[in-house]
């Protein structure tokens, strides 16, 4: 039986470390507004693409089904997205952004911008970019 044990693979566990601690220090600098990097980017594809469906959602964020659906249940919550009924099928919700929560969306994008200004400084992004490469290196025929 084969064990996988991530200690083996120092490339692929340092891009994995590095994209999680990314997430983390994104996630603090949008903390102020309420908002993390997974809500920013369910509301940046709702707006781009009007009203969606829970399926929609989960297929734009690469997530089940229900991982996007309990997402749209805290936004809900927090008043970030509403539902409205399909006008074709009663029995369909459609997810939509209200307009106070486009513009905390607004302002999350300021907050990223300036994040990805300085992003040198409070991360390595070259150890990740290094990381990447050497796994990218490694897979090519």
């Amino acid at each position: 039986m084969y064990v996988l044990y991530m200690e083996q693979f120092d490339n692929i566990r340092a891009v994995l470390v590095s994209g999680n601690e990314l997430r983390s220090l994104l996630d603090k600098r949008l903390e102020p507004l309420g908002l993390s990097l997974i809500k920013v980017w369910a509301l940046q594809n709702i707006v781009d693409r009007d009203d969606v469906t829970i399926s929609d959602l989960a297929h734009y964020l690469d997530c089940g089904r229900s991982n996007a659906s309990q997402l749209v249940e805290r936004m809900e919550r927090d008043g970030l997205v509403a539902r409205k009924t399909q006008p074709t099928d009663r029995r369909v919700s459609l997810i939509f952004v209200p307009k106070a929560a486009r513009e905390l969306l607004a302002s999350s994008m300021k907050v990223l911008r300036d994040a990805d200004r300085h992003l040198g400084e409070e991360f390595d992004v070259g150890s990740l970019v290094n990381a990447v490469d050497a796994v990218s290196r490694k897979s090519d025929p």
